[in-house]
């Protein structure tokens, strides 16, 4: 399970702007948590270490200057056994034709930022921690069992939005190559696929402006 200063640390880094603490708070906070005080004292921990910059009262930014690469992931049945394993896996191209959701895996490096969808909702940002590398899958649903395997840092969402929601931006923002988003707002089929960080932010604002 990830803890709250690593949570807050990925949201800051890739959001790439300023937040206040309210509007953290709703990314890791609902009515059923009772964690406010924990966010409060993990931005304490995190400010006072340098890993994010206090801009204001109550607002913050991430300290890191290196700009990652953004991604956006699919996992509908794959989600739960991914997130217990820390990771994201992806078959290998057949030798006749070249698969682009799944060969996007070998373009992520240490550091990346992954969006991730389950159940047509954003679930979990991520900061990958390796590159991908010839593994057997290390859990067991469907076939292949042997592609390609990396490591990411899963911070799960307290709360959430649907990105058919914010269509109209996201489709006006998405890269133009192997995005992940269809005309209808809807997910394209496939696994992994190019964002960036404005999409990010419109994620993260949709996020915010969904908690009332």
């Amino acid at each position: 399970m990830t803890n709250m200063t690593d949570k807050i640390r990925i949201l800051l880094k890739a959001y790439g702007e300023e937040l206040t603490l309210d509007q953290i708070t709703k990314l890791f906070s609902n009515r059923n948590t009772n964690n406010k005080e924990e966010i409060h004292n993990a931005i304490s921990e995190l400010v006072s270490v340098k890993l994010i910059i206090k801009t204001t009262d109550n607002t913050y930014k991430t300290a890191c200057t290196e700009r990652p690469n953004f991604f956006y992931v699919f996992q509908s049945k794959s989600f739960n056994k991914e997130v217990q394993n820390n990771c994201l896996f992806c078959p290998h191209s057949p030798d006749n034709r070249t698969i682009r959701f799944w060969e996007s895996i070998g373009d992520v490096k240490t550091g990346d930022i992954i969006f991730h969808e389950t159940n047509q909702h954003v679930a979990a940002i991520s900061e990958a921690q390796s590159e991908a590398r010839d593994a057997d899958k290390p859990y067991d649903l469907d076939k292949p069992e042997h592609g390609r395997l990396l490591h990411t840092l899963y911070a799960h969402l307290a709360n959430s939005v649907q990105p058919v929601e914010l269509k109209e931006q996201l489709l006006s923002a998405q890269p133009e190559k192997v995005a992940p988003f269809n005309r209808n707002g809807t997910g394209n089929e496939g696994y992994l696929f190019y964002f960036n960080q404005e999409c990010a932010k419109i994620i993260i604002d949709g996020i915010i402006n969904n908690v009332r």
